[in-house]
Formats: C-alpha cells, sequence, structure tokens
C-alpha cells in the first residue's frame, strides 16, 4: 500500500532554484529591488500561499537564498536584510543559503533570522570552501551559525559522484573531535538514490543502497533528491525507508561516525 514519507521522517520540503526573477533587480543587484527584497519569478505568483498550504499538510517549508540563477555580483546590506524580511513574510521554516552571489555572511543572516523572534533550519551551501571569515563553509569549535554544512561541490547522477562526495566529510568526522555534531552536521550534499548510475551492470541497487547507508553511518542530513512519483519511489522504498538505518542516522552516541578502515585495491 501507498506509504508516506511524512511517516518515515521526510517531513520538509524545499524550494531550491528557479523562482528568482533576475530581470527585476533595481542595479546594481539582479534580483534584489530597490528596496533590499528579493524579486519573485511570476510563476510563483503566491509565495506566502505555497508555504501555508505546506503546512497545512503538516510539512514544514525551505527556502533558497543568494543563488546561481542570477548570482548577485555586488554585497548590499540592505539585501541581506531583504532577504529575511521576505523569509519571514512568506512563513518559511528553514533556508538553505548557497555561495554564488555575494550575500554570504553566514553570522549575520543568522543574526537577522534571530532577531525575526522565529527559530530557522540553517543550511550553509559553501560548497565546503573553508576560509577565516564568516563566509566560510567549514565550522569550528567555536562558530557554527547554521545547522547543516556542505563539504562539497554538487553531488550528481554519476556512478562515483556520491562517493567521492563523502570522503569531503571524513575531515570533519575526527575520532577525538568531530566538528559534526548535534545542531552542526556534515552535509556531502542531497541524497542521489534512485538517480545513480550503475558502475556496472546489475549493481544499481547494492550501489544505490550503499549510497544511502553511507549518509546513515556518518549522520548526514536525509534529503531526497528524486522525482518523488510512485514509480520512482517504488524502486527505493526499501532504502529509504529502511527503518533501522534511519535510527542510526538519528541516534547520537557521542560520535557522528567515520570511516574505521580502508582496503587497498589489488590490482
Amino acid at each position: 500500500g501507498k506509504v508516506s514519507l511524512c511517516d518515515l521522517g521526510y517531513c520538509s520540503v524545499g524550494v531550491d532554484e528557479g523562482w528568482e526573477d533576475c530581470t527585476a533587480g533595481a542595479p546594481p543587484s539582479r534580483q534584489h529591488d530597490q528596496a533590499g527584497l528579493p524579486t519573485i519569478d511570476p510563476k510563483f505568483p503566491d509565495m506566502a500561499g505555497m508555504v501555508q498550504k505546506l503546512q497545512d499538510l503538516g510539512l514544514s517549508a525551505g527556502w533558497y537564498l543568494n543563488g546561481c540563477k542570477c548570482g548577485e555580483h555586488v554585497e548590499l546590506e540592505k539585501n541581506y536584510e531583504g532577504d529575511i524580511r521576505s523569509l519571514s513574510k512568506f512563513g518559511f521554516d528553514s533556508v538553505k543559503i548557497d555561495g554564488c552571489g555575494q550575500q554570504r555572511n553566514m553570522t549575520h543572516y543568522a543574526e537577522l533570522m534571530k532577531a525575526t523572534g522565529k527559530s530557522y533550519h540553517i543550511e550553509n551551501c559553501h560548497w565546503g570552501h573553508c576560509t577565516n571569515s564568516d563566509n566560510s563553509s567549514c565550522p569550528t569549535k567555536d562558530w557554527c551559525p547554521f545547522n547543516w554544512y556542505r563539504t562539497s561541490g554538487d553531488i550528481n547522477t554519476g556512478s562515483m559522484s556520491w562517493f567521492d562526495n563523502l570522503q569531503t566529510a571524513r575531515r570533519f568526522l575526527d575520532w577525538q573531535e568531530p566538528l559534526s555534531v548535534p545542531g552542526c552536521w556534515a552535509y556531502p550534499d542531497m541524497l542521489e538514490v534512485g538517480n545513480v548510475v550503475e558502475p556496472s551492470e546489475g549493481t544499481w541497487a547494492v550501489w544505490n543502497r550503499a549510497h544511502f547507508g553511507a549518509w546513515c553511518i556518518i549522520s548526514a542530513p536525509l534529503i531526497l533528491g528524486l522525482v518523488l512519483s510512485d514509480d520512482r519511489l517504488e524502486t527505493v522504498l526499501d532504502f529509504i525507508g529502511n527503518k533501522e538505518a534511519i535510527a542510526v542516522n538519528q541516534a547520537w552516541a557521542g560520535h557522528p561516525g567515520l570511516l574505521v578502515d580502508e582496503i587497498e585495491d589489488q590490482e
């Protein structure tokens, strides 16, 4: 029978790239108006109504800022403020902040969100670039104004993409002092489970299952990246609906999980 993804724990829906109107900005901005508010593509005529519909269904709604569609070239205070005014006005519950535009100060974004009086879940999508500034993708023991952070570039459907992205999380999974901890999770991008090309004939199922299992082991956020149609979900429901694997992902026993051994290629 039908299974509710939310019953399995997948209860958040995110609007990613595509909502921006890159033609309506006030120079030097490409997609912020004169007041600093983000300009919305007419294909999204009622952003607040969309968010409310999701919430009425018992889901939380996530937005996407500082994106790549328009790629703002100038950092402006009014754009930071306008982004968060709109985030609050539309009623979103979480936000992904990309690194393509110039609004990259994660501390400032977090402070502006806190000032709204609402608690948001924040994804730092700065591709694993570690710097000494507030635009860093990488937390420290004393600094993490976000809830999860990208350790890598974008994942794709290639057979080795998820595996390569997985390796980028290793530097945050130190046995003694991991930097992936509750409230500040290392994240090698969304799941491509169901989309991954098999590396050799007959390995599709085991390779897609291994991808899901790896994200569970290192406590990475489990964000589905496939078309959520019945026919697509049917092929992977045994993986993404594995309650024992999800429980491992959600449990905290003092460490997020890490690589314990490597086998050298014998060829």
